[in-house]
């Protein structure tokens, strides 16, 4: 009963503490709204900052889920006090799912309710772990509502021109990201994605949307494309022979740096684009050694096989509690993936890191051939 008791408290505490949150925004990607509201406005500067180019900020919009972050050190004390006597997972009757983030140097805590469309985060301050995670979380909202509309999303990197993307398949160390590069350096390309981009039908045509979210550069790419190295910091630089400019970068242990969009884009004079009509999938092959650069035809076959592969089921690597909320059917997926994969043709591309010259003529030649009217072949 004491546990009940204590559950009780803390639920009515929570919905106390999100009535007097001040600052609120609501973000707005391609139909889909998300209320965002906290009582620090760090938070908010923060995601202005990273989601800019994406979201636009509304007002008079109706809201499909909210969000709440709440900065109070009281709360999370009473929250781990009740945490300590409970499952991951609050009894149904509470209709919450309390949710805990491990790493217990920066206790973060999550109710979820996702009948009423609500997630409240508690957090003891605002340094940059709790913005991203806040980000974050927002961010997977909007993806969330995509995906439960039809929408897929897979591991892929996009460029657009004239208003037709071009998605890059294929596994790690393939070229994807080179190959993006590439098309928005040689190509006069627009950047929509780098690793995800969600690809669904609005109407009877296919399109591609691209997420706000960071730059892997793996440093055979920043090789091929000298003015990357702008991006990269004096301690990797120090160590990979590659001049430094900036430091805006963020590491991990995969020999790369993480840049935002808008850095990249900066560097490289292109833009941001979010959505844009499917043209073409493309499959980057890189073979060192060789001079030239093919495109080989796929089958439909093909290329929905390579999209089924590359179809993220798992969503949500970073906020794993999301990832029972979302409506994909596997039967209906492929269902999709073949329809698309009728659609839009699709190429293998041969390259190397000597050929960037040759596969770039060969995406512009790809890009040329598209129109309203249909497609032809480059060849």
């Amino acid at each position: 009963m004491l546990q009940d008791d204590n559950l009780m408290f803390l639920l009515g505490a929570v919905e106390s503490a999100i009535e007097k949150l001040k600052y609120h925004v609501i973000y707005s990607f391609h139909g889909v709204n998300v209320l965002f509201q906290s009582n620090n406005v760090a938070f908010l500067k923060f995601m202005d900052a990273y989601f800019i180019n994406y979201f636009h900020k509304v007002i008079n919009s109706q809201p499909q889920v909210h969000i709440y972050a709440c900065l109070n050190s009281m709360l999370l004390k009473n929250t781990e006090k009740v945490h300590r006597n409970i499952s991951e997972s609050m009894p149904s009757n509470y209709h919450f799912k309390l949710i805990y983030n491990c790493d217990s140097t920066h206790p973060i805590y999550w109710f979820i309710n996702m009948e009423k469309r609500i997630i409240i985060i508690f957090l003891s301050k605002c340094s940059d772990i709790e913005k991203y995670a806040v980000m974050r979380t927002v961010r997977a909202l909007v993806k969330l509502l995509l995906i439960n509309q039809g929408m897929l999303l897979f591991h892929a990197a996009c460029a657009v021109k004239k208003g037709y993307s071009i998605c890059f398949i294929g596994e790690k160390h393939s070229g994807k990201t080179t190959t993006l590069i590439n098309a928005l350096v040689n190509c006069n390309c627009s950047y929509l994605s780098n690793d995800e981009v969600i690809i669904g039908y609005y109407g009877d045509r296919i399109y591609s949307y691209g997420l706000p979210i960071s730059i892997g550069l793996r440093f055979g790419t920043i090789r091929q494309f000298h003015f990357l190295s702008y991006l990269c910091s004096k301690e990797q630089t120090a160590y990979n022979g590659i001049p430094c400019k900036s430091n805006k970068v963020f590491y991990d242990d995969d020999t790369r740096i993480y840049v935002t969009p808008q850095n990249l884009v900066s560097v490289l004079r292109s833009s941001i684009t979010t959505v844009a009509k499917v043209g073409y999938f493309v499959v980057p092959i890189l073979i060192n050694g060789i001079d030239e650069a093919k495109l080989i035809p796929l089958s439909q076959n093909e290329t929905a096989n390579y999209l089924l592969k590359h179809w993220l089921s798992v969503p949500f690597p970073e906020q794993p509690f999301l990832n029972i909320y979302t409506c994909s059917n596997n039967r209906e997926v492929r269902k999709t993936i073949n329809q698309i994969a009728i659609e839009i043709p699709a190429y293998k591309l041969i390259q190397s890191e000597r050929s960037n010259t040759k596969a770039a003529l060969l995406l512009n030649k790809l890009f040329s051939m598209i129109s309203d009217k249909g497609r032809t072949s480059p060849d």
